[in-house]
């Protein structure tokens, strides 16, 4: 007997992943169909379920000699009809059916049993088939489900996921007789059937056997998984072998290592985006969509394989306008290339319940001044449940600062192990009341489609924050409460239920540094001008900041039409109030603010400028001309002139012209009434900001030429420029 594979390359797919699937109840309510992508295996009498929904796997088994009298017309079925690409059966089934022992698309268990293959499957001339898959120390373990993994590795599948494999029977229905042996029979279908994902999974006339017969010690089935995880390491087996169903007694014993189903599936386990907001954000949104339509700014960089989130919007009340233009501008920008839908929601809030105010010297209900993000909160996370796994809840004031902040969003979550919780704590300058101090800001990663958490949420998380606000602090906001809430357990008393709370949970919430908070009212009205630079330079893994400083420049750079890129939020300047960001500034402190060699000028010349310094004195009746040559990436109308430096009544000569992108020359000059200690030669821009590339700039004295070209500008910019860096 050789090792038969004849058959490799012609059933078998270019997917090295199956999922095998059990029917325990564990599956009720999975949607099989998420399936569709994955080459899986299917078992006994699921197909009736199949057949409802329109989907089967790729290869089916039966190993019960009880099953295959009740259902082997229905196998033949599903391989004839090409609803499955293969079937592994009990070597009964030939029997019954010999005129498919030639089909190569039927396997027998007594192919792979020296035992049965002499007393039955040489009969039927048939090969044996010598794997090492079904080498075993154990020849009396054999379980339909345990022999379908061993099948799987046979066909060469490198990683074998197990689902529905529960284990928990309840031996004996009350539905069942018994009859010779082991074997029993359904004498009526059940209402409800506590051994399946679906309760006519048994019908009457239904013939099986007992689950875990006294002769196997009552648990023959827990004892075949552990025959094959022994024999697999014993004969250095390829295929490995992962359990994916929490509630399996597999994880209960320890069989097999625990890995969720959605990493091994390859799909990601990030449902959607979801966006809470009100009306009043309006142009917030449409601002962002328009910077994430740019490169610079993009969800994903690259294509990607794995599913697309969806984008939702949950509005506090309805904006039927707002809705539309919405998802006008989303269409316009195609931004279906980052995100499978959009969605929009609205919650219908309406008086106290709406209320937010950081005002809290008025008088306010019983829900508390953050009544409106409190319950917009909690309801949110409510409709979040169906969208996944995992929801990013991301503020109109959250901003990426980095190429691919989706992707690696996605990857961050399917390489966490499950969380409920994920987040930033609170990065600014402000200081904080100690009791939530380090809390975990509500721009974070949800796990919304774990039933755990909702359960978390629905029985402490919202009726202590409520009890909170009402009786303690009106102030109270919910991501801050369970900070305040939990700082306060007393580990020190026996049986403390907050303590207990803590000890269960504390793991499912995390710090990252994929998101920064940074939105304290000192963050808002002193932006750090170093902010987005610092975080670039010394934060790689930081991709977006939670800021409403950083998210009024982005309005202000793409209403700008020009320049949208990272480093043109670098120039946050803190003698500036938000919003007046200025893009790119020249200062006689040194601190530049550049992109390589070219300089963002934003509107307002009489503040937002270049300036080149004529250095010494200019006296009553100078001349002086300047000449200057420049490169525009795109069409400018800027102001240039020639002015007085330093104290003094202010004197200039100033053209406001209209330039097309490329390369251009300007000369201006103006004759001082006035002593001053130097000059200086300014760009502005009008209207929109400007792109602007130095190359040259000359000031001329009395016939007396002093250039200071571009590459001594540039030696002088950078100068002052690494100062700024530092």
């Amino acid at each position: 007997m050789s090792e038969n594979i004849c058959f490799e390359g012609t059933l078998m797919s270019q997917n090295r992943t199956i999922i095998a699937i059990g029917n325990g109840p564990s599956l009720r309510g999975f949607d099989l169909q998420s399936l569709q992508n994955c080459d899986t295996l299917g078992m006994n009498a699921a197909y009736r379920h199949w057949d409802r929904i329109g989907w089967y796997p790729t290869y089916y088994c039966c190993l019960d000699d009880q099953l295959i009298q009740t259902h082997h017309a229905e196998i033949k079925r599903l391989v004839c009809e090409e609803l499955v690409k293969g079937a592994f059966v009990h070597g009964s089934f030939f029997e019954l059916h010999p005129e498919c022992i030639a089909d190569d698309r039927f396997w027998s268990s007594d192919q792979f049993h020296p035992y049965w293959y002499k007393r039955r499957g040489a009969t039927t001339g048939r090969k044996f088939i010598q794997s090492v898959a079904f080498q075993t120390s154990d020849t009396s373990k054999v379980t339909t489900g345990a022999y379908a993994v061993r099948f799987c590795s046979y066909l060469g599948y490198d990683k074998i996921g197990l689902i529905g494999i529960d284990l928990r029977y309840v031996e004996l229905l009350p539905e069942a007789e018994r009859g010779e042996g082991v074997a029993l029979r359904m004498t009526k279908t059940p209402t409800h059937n506590p051994n399946y994902f679906f309760d006519d999974y048994q019908r009457a006339g239904d013939r099986y056997n007992v689950p875990n017969p006294d002769v196997h010690q009552g648990d023959l089935h827990l004892r075949a998984f552990r025959v094959l995880r022994d024999d697999f390491f014993e004969n250095s087996v390829h295929s490995r072998i992962v359990n994916c169903n929490p509630n399996s007694a597999l994880l209960d014993n320890a069989i097999f290592p625990f890995e969720p189903l959605e990493k091994l599936t390859g799909a990601s386990q990030l449902g959607a985006v979801i966006i809470p907001c009100t009306v009043k954000e309006k142009d917030q949104i449409l601002a962002n969509f328009q910077l994430w339509s740019q490169a610079a700014f993009a969800p994903f960089l690259h294509a990607t394989e794995s599913a697309l989130p969806k984008l939702v919007f949950v509005f506090n009340r309805a904006m039927e306008d707002a809705s539309a233009e919405i998802r006008e501008k989303f269409d316009h920008l195609k931004l279906n290339r980052y995100f499978d839908s959009i969605v929009i929601h609205s919650l219908d809030l309406d008086g106290e319940e709406d209320t937010y105010s950081r005002s809290y010297h008025k008088p306010v209900g019983t829900q508390g001044y953050k009544a409106g993000p409190n319950n917009q909160f909690f309801k949110t996370m409510r409709l979040a449940s169906e969208y996944g796994r995992y929801v990013f809840l991301m503020e109109t004031d959250c901003i990426p600062i980095r190429p691919g902040w989706l992707q690696r969003l996605s990857t961050i979550v399917s390489d966490s192990e499950p969380f409920f919780v994920m987040g930033s704590a609170y990065r600014g300058t402000a200081r904080l009341a100690k009791s939530f101090s380090r809390h975990i800001n509500g721009n974070a990663i949800y796990a919304a489609g774990d039933p755990e958490f909702i359960s978390f949420l629905d029985n402490f998380w919202e009726p202590e924050l409520r009890k909170a606000v009402e009786m303690a602090d009106r102030r109270l906001a919910y991501d801050c409460v369970l900070e305040a809430i939990l700082s306060g357990a007393h580990s020190d008393v026996a049986d403390d239920p907050v303590w207990r709370v803590w000890q269960r949970i504390a793991h499912k919430f995390r710090y990252t540094d994929f998101i920064q908070n940074l939105s304290a009212q000192e963050d808002i009205s002193s932006a750090n001008s170093n902010l987005v630079h610092d975080v670039l330079r010394h934060h790689p893994e930081t991709h977006i900041l939670h800021s409403q400083a950083v998210a009024r420049a982005a309005t202000n750079m793409v209403a700008s039409e020009c320049y949208l890129e990272p480093i043109a939020l670098m120039s946050l300047h803190k003698d500036v109030s938000p919003p007046l960001f200025s893009e790119a500034r020249l200062e006689p402190s040194g601190q530049v603010q550049l992109d390589g060699e070219r300089f963002l000028i934003p509107t307002g010349s009489t503040e937002n400028h270049l300036m080149y310094r004529f250095t010494g004195s200019v006296n009553k009746g100078d001349r002086i001309v300047g000449d200057l040559k420049f490169e525009l990436t795109q069409p400018a109308e800027l102001s240039i002139s020639l002015c007085r430096d330093g104290e003094g009544p202010f004197e200039s000569d100033r053209k406001i012209l209209q330039f097309a992108a490329g390369t251009h020359a300007v000369t201006i000059e103006h004759t001082f009434k006035n002593k001053f200690k130097g000059a200086r030669l300014q760009i502005g821009a009008e209207r929109k900001p400007a792109a602007f590339r130095p190359i040259s700039a000359t000031l001329e004295k009395d016939n007396q030429l002093r250039t200071r070209s571009w590459p001594t500008i540039a030696k002088a910019v950078r100068k002052l420029a690494g100062k700024f860096m530092q």
